[in-house]
């Protein structure tokens, strides 16, 4: 019944088939734990266990709110109707690599204690994973996202904040290299504790950023932005790299009361529209430690970028043509 290409099923059999399943696993941990085991024999022995949904076809409206997923949770290449995975916990690692998300996918206030992959994940409507908290690696890879992608208050690699010096590296990370936001995109107010990558993906409308912090390495390169982009009130404590990124002409870039403590490089960033650098009265928008590079920045007209009472040094605008 779980790999029957149907979404219309019978929801009832379809839940007791998932209720039989966790069941099952939880009947199985109990022995594992009852039993007399050395503790590297009970942990092969939970890791040989799996929530097995590969394949499946989800009805409408199923959802897994406040389960925890207390061995690997597998739903790769897995079709969701509707699915909410709200105040959920995964444990043990979850696949969801070319699950197709045919409507909105809800994992608001959602635990991740493993890694995570949703590598080429296609979500044709709402992504939702507002408030929630990722403490180990967590990969969009290739993803799709054709409707909004909303990580509101979200916080990466939340577990570290407080053993890890924001300096050091980590093992930790969340990835986004190539995905593809086809609507508005929202991290407002997130929190990237861990490294966090979006090499060469694309927004096709609005981004915002407002109010999110990133405590270590930002790779923004070779980005396509095609929509308002906005970056305001952000924190960046460490390096932040926008190099070969494009801000199409339909994108206008905003980097108001924005903080960066360390290195930033915009070298061969193209700004087709208009970018706006504003810093606060009592607070440069670059600290005293902070080297930028606007080498071989091109814009396509001239008088679209500007900076308000920014701070700036002659170096950092080395190879850059102020008439184009």
């Amino acid at each position: 019944m779980l790999h029957l290409p149907d979404l219309q099923k019978n929801k009832i059999e379809f839940r007791k088939i998932i209720n039989e399943r966790f069941t099952l696993i939880d009947t199985k941990l109990k022995e594992i734990n009852s039993n007399e085991h050395s503790e590297d024999e009970i942990l092969n022995a939970i890791n040989e266990l799996s929530y097995d949904f590969r394949y499946a076809f989800f009805p409408p409206e199923i959802h897994f709110n406040g389960k925890t997923f207390k061995v690997f949770a597998d739903f790769g290449w897995t079709t969701f109707k509707y699915v909410l995975f709200n105040f959920s916990t995964f444990e043990k690692g979850a696949n969801f690599t070319s699950a197709k998300f045919t409507q909105d996918a809800v994992f608001n206030k959602s635990t991740f204690n493993c890694e995570i992959r949703f590598d080429s994940a296609k979500f044709i409507k709402e992504a939702n994973f507002s408030r929630t908290t990722i403490n180990n690696d967590i990969h969009f890879d290739e993803c799709v996202f054709k409707g909004k992608a909303n990580f509101l208050l979200a916080k990466f690699d939340f577990a570290n904040k407080k053993s890890r010096s924001l300096r050091q590296q980590i093992s930790a990370q969340s990835s986004f290299s190539k995905a593809k936001f086809g609507r508005e995109a929202d991290f407002r107010h997130s929190h990237f504790f861990s490294q966090i990558t979006f090499f060469k993906a694309e927004f096709s409308t609005e981004a915002s950023f407002r109010y999110t912090k990133f405590y270590n390495d930002t790779n923004f390169k070779w980005m396509k932005f095609a929509g308002d982009t906005f970056f305001d009130k952000c924190k960046f404590r460490d390096f932040v790299d926008f190099s070969s990124s494009i801000f199409a002409s339909n994108s206008d870039v905003f980097f108001r009361n924005t903080i960066f403590y360390q290195n930033i490089d915009f070298g061969y960033v193209t700004f087709a529209s208009f970018v706006k650098f504003e810093s606060h009265k009592r607070r440069s928008i670059f600290s005293n430690e902070s080297v930028v590079n606007f080498q071989n920045v091109r814009n396509e007209s001239s008088a679209k970028v500007a900076f308000n009472q920014v701070v700036l040094r002659p170096c950092w605008f080395i190879k850059v043509d102020s008439t184009n």
